[in-house]
Parts: C-alpha cells; sequence; structure tokens
C-alpha cells in the first residue's frame, strides 16, 4: 500500500480542480459567446425582415400615393399635375371597345374636358398593390364609385423610372353582375350589329 503525502495530494487535487473550473469557464464562455452569436444572428435576420418588409410598405405607399393622385387630380381637372402621373409609353383603356389610347391621343381626349374644369371624379372603395419579383413594376385592381357610371372597377401597371413610379396602362372598366351578365351581352352584340 503507497502512501501518499496528503498536503501533496490535495495540492494535486485543487490543481484538478482550478484546470476544471478554468476549462468549465472556458467551455461556459465558448457557449455564451456562441450563445450571444446566435442572438444576434437571430436579430440581424429579424432586422432584415423588417427593412425588407418596411422598404417594400413604402414602396406600396408610394405607388398607392400615385393612383390616388392620378384620381386627385382628375376630379380638379387638373392636366399636367394628371398627365404628370403617366408614363410616356402609357396606355389607357376606357370602357368603350375604341378607347385604347396611346398618352397622345388620351391627352387630346382630356385636354377639353379638362378646359371646362369639369375632368372626372372617381373615388376607391378599395385597392390591391402588386410588385415584381426585383420591385420595379406594379400593378393593381380597384373598385371605383363614380356619379354616372355608378361602380367601377380600374386596374393598371406601373413601372419605376428614374423620376419615380409612373402609371404605364390604366384600364377602366365596368363590371357587369354575373346575374344580368347574358342581358348586358344582349344588348352590346345587338348595338354592335351582330345579333
Amino acid at each position: 500500500m503507497k502512501v501518499v503525502d496528503a498536503p501533496l495530494f490535495a495540492s494535486k487535487q485543487h490543481d484538478v480542480y482550478i484546470e476544471n473550473s478554468v476549462l468549465c469557464a472556458q467551455r461556459g464562455h465558448h457557449r455564451e459567446q456562441n450563445h450571444n452569436k446566435g442572438d444576434i444572428m437571430r436579430w440581424l435576420i429579424c432586422l432584415i425582415g423588417l427593412l425588407c418588409h418596411s422598404a417594400l410598405a413604402t414602396e406600396k405607399e408610394v405607388v398607392d400615393n400615385v393612383i390616388s393622385n392620378l384620381h386627385k387630380f382628375a376630379a380638379q381637372a387638373n392636366y399636367a399635375s394628371y398627365f404628370a402621373q403617366y408614363d410616356e409609353e402609357a396606355i389607357f383603356i376606357g370602357t368603350d371597345a375604341s378607347e385604347t389610347w396611346t398618352l397622345e391621343e388620351f391627352k387630346n381626349y382630356a385636354k377639353p374636358v379638362f378646359d371646362r374644369g369639369s375632368g372626372w371624379t372617381y373615388k376607391s372603395r378599395e385597392r390591391h398593390i402588386y410588385f415584381s419579383p426585383n420591385k420595379d413594376v406594379a400593378w393593381f385592381d380597384e373598385l371605383l364609385d363614380n356619379a354616372s357610371l355608378g361602380l367601377t372597377r380600374g386596374t393598371g401597371v406601373l413601372v419605376k423610372t428614374e423620376a419615380g413610379w409612373k402609371v404605364t396602362q390604366y384600364h377602366l372598366t365596368i363590371p357587369i353582375p354575373n346575374d344580368i351578365a347574358d342581358s348586358v351581352a344582349d344588348q352590346i352584340k345587338a348595338y354592335n350589329g351582330m345579333h
């Protein structure tokens, strides 16, 4: 049987204890660093997500404002401001089958109306806006109220230009309830001489 000097044995135990404590502390610190890194990564991902959502929300607000300004300036018969919302290559499609106008053709139609100070008033009931994956094209659909036509629908496309978002196509339609669609279609066919 080997006899171990107690102070030496205690000293060795103490050293082992200290070593183990240091290792545990280092591991804990390492785990804490990894934990902190994980927290930081989670925060960064959340922040990036919020920024992207915020940027998209801001873009959506800008596009919404362009469309709202279109209606506002039309109601005010403000020719210059109304047409400033359009891209120079824009197409306007009206409710009549013959109304597919270039911007210049549409300006020629609108100028006398706006000069009289009357314009036209469409109030949006609801609007949905969508974006292309690279966020440089937006399209929308909206339901509108008009005093003479009643419920109408506007759809359109906007492009992001150096000058900001511009309407490149607007299409105004009159939605027909399904229950009377056959009757309305018959009237249109008769009007066009197709009956």
